[in-house]
């Protein structure tokens, strides 16, 4: 049965990159006649679009190419894993910072559990002004929780926010960068490590994502 769900992931994978491949070549034909139309401003709001469309292929051609990437599982400091990420974006001046964390070691893909890690950082920032992380390990998991000190995610929509492309429409507009993305793909990556990843409202302010993982 696992072997047969995996074959199904497989190809739906295999399938959403080919998708999204072969949108290229249609919108850069619809780019070279929108370059043609003579009233600017209609044009210049075509090739918005289009510039839009082809960020959220780009972005889901790599999702599915990520997908398909099988990085193989070693053991990990999972407190220098993070701490490296937090030290890389504070020196390119990102108001992030994290908690002094003892050594903890699991066995997980690195480059894809750092992904998610910066993509939650991102979002925290971008929408929260700064980050915070903190670890926190029991006999049973691991946590590593992301505070920022944004507005926060209304409740009813704490679930939505994970599907792809779904952005809510006052805070996480396309204005502001991305196409919706960012937590789908950490998602994925936290639940192929047998992990939860979970988004709720802090008390005072803010918005916290935690990421839980089995040990």
């Amino acid at each position: 049965m696992q072997a047969r769900l995996r074959g199904l992931i497989e190809n739906r994978t295999r399938m959403l990159a080919a998708i999204s491949h072969d949108l290229r070549t249609p919108l850069t034909l619809l780019r070279l006649r929108a370059e043609n139309i003579e009233n600017r401003q209609e044009r210049n709001k075509m090739l918005a679009t289009i510039a839009e469309m082809d960020s959220m292929v780009g972005v889901t051609l790599q999702f599915a190419r990520d997908e398909a990437t099988t990085e193989l599982r070693r053991p990990t400091d999972i407190a220098a894993l993070v701490q490296s990420i937090v030290d890389d974006m504070a020196d390119a001046g990102v108001p992030v910072k994290m908690q002094p964390a003892e050594p903890v070691v699991y066995d997980s893909r690195p480059d894809a559990l750092k992904r998610a890690i910066r993509n939650l950082l991102d979002n925290a920032v971008k929408y929260g002004k700064a980050a915070s992380v903190a670890i926190q390990t029991t006999p049973k998991a691991i946590e590593i929780t992301i505070d920022d000190e944004g507005p926060g995610i209304p409740e009813q929509e704490l679930s939505r926010v994970f599907d792809p492309f779904y952005r809510l429409e006052d805070s996480r507009s396309r204005d502001t960068g991305g196409v919706g993305l960012g937590l789908a793909i950490a998602q994925s990556i936290v639940q192929a490590h047998r992990g939860e990843l979970v988004l709720s409202n802090r008390p005072t302010a803010g918005l916290r994502a935690r990421i839980v993982l089995p040990r």
